[in-house]
């Protein structure tokens, strides 16, 4: 259209004239395409912001994800009292106190001496799984010798005392028992003295 009506006014003004109405025509034929790039590059630069923005909230969730784990508490079950090392998970674990003081709440190495004397849990209370390897020790009272057997076996002692885990213990028909429980009195214990049920401070130890 621009083309018919410039062409007309080029009869009318002359050449020159139509020269420039014609290289105005182009001009502005240029600019619309200018214009349209421009729009394109709108465009782009719209989707690249809003990709640069979708990256930016992924590492955002990366990191709380991350966070999150971090955050989380660390379980640690070795809280007994022993020395060395500081705590354990089980008395067994630690280095010359093998016995667990429930009193106390700590691991000792003679529950007579160490876990409130006669008075006390004075009875060293051993047991075995069923592959004879030692799983509990337990200082106990008197009344109760062998409360800490429950769920678990008496160590076996098949060819003699020595082989009980606990030096205040007695072999008795091949099996464990402490000194202070049933039928142990004057029994040698593996330590090589012999257990004493009677009175006095010593009752209850093998000396």
């Amino acid at each position: 259209m621009l083309k018919t009506v410039g062409l007309a006014l080029c009869l009318v003004l002359g050449v020159v004239a139509c020269n420039g109405i014609l290289g105005n025509t182009a001009a502005s034929g240029t600019d619309d395409h200018l214009f349209d790039q421009s729009g394109t590059d709108a465009a782009t630069s719209d989707a690249g912001d809003a990709g640069d923005a979708g990256d930016a909230t992924n590492g955002s969730d990366v990191g709380s994800e991350s966070d999150a784990g971090n955050d989380a508490p660390h379980a640690d079950a070795a809280n007994i009292p022993c020395g060395t090392p500081a705590f354990v998970n089980t008395c067994l674990e630690c280095v010359g106190k093998t016995m667990l003081c429930r009193s106390a709440g700590a691991c000792v190495a003679d529950c007579h001496a160490d876990c409130g004397g006669v008075t006390g849990s004075p009875i060293e209370c051993i047991g075995c799984d069923d592959a004879g390897v030692t799983d509990i020790a337990v200082c106990e009272a008197p009344g109760t010798p062998a409360a800490c057997l429950a769920g678990h076996r008496r160590c076996r002692c098949p060819t003699g005392v020595s082989e009980c885990p606990g030096n205040s213990q007695v072999c008795t028909t091949n099996d464990c028992y402490a000194c202070g429980e049933s039928g142990t009195d004057t029994v040698m214990c593996k330590s090589g003295t012999q257990c004493d049920t009677g009175g006095g401070a010593a009752k209850y130890t093998c000396h």
